[in-house]
């Protein structure tokens, strides 16, 4: 199965993109944009991991500390050829 781990954006985020989205969509851009409740942070891609795997990530991570992070975005892009 693909799976990723990710994390949540928080809602002020969130708000500024749906901002960026619509002017982006006003001045003519042609794309798909994620949905507000799709958007997170995607930190780590497994492109095929056994469900076995996939439990054993989930053990793991929830055995860890997670610290607090402070993170600049800057920038767009997107994904595909067109």
């Amino acid at each position: 199965m693909r799976c990723f781990l990710a994390v949540e954006i928080p809602e002020d985020i969130r708000a500024k993109f749906l901002r960026l989205v619509a002017a982006a969509r006003a001045s003519g851009v042609s794309a798909s944009f994620a949905k507000p409740g799709q958007m997170h942070l995607t930190l780590a891609f497994f492109a095929d991991i056994s469900e076995k795997r996939k439990e054993e990530i989930i053990v793991s991570l929830k055995k860890q500390p997670l610290p607090k992070a402070h993170v600049v975005i800057s920038g767009t892009g997107f994904f595909g050829s067109r």
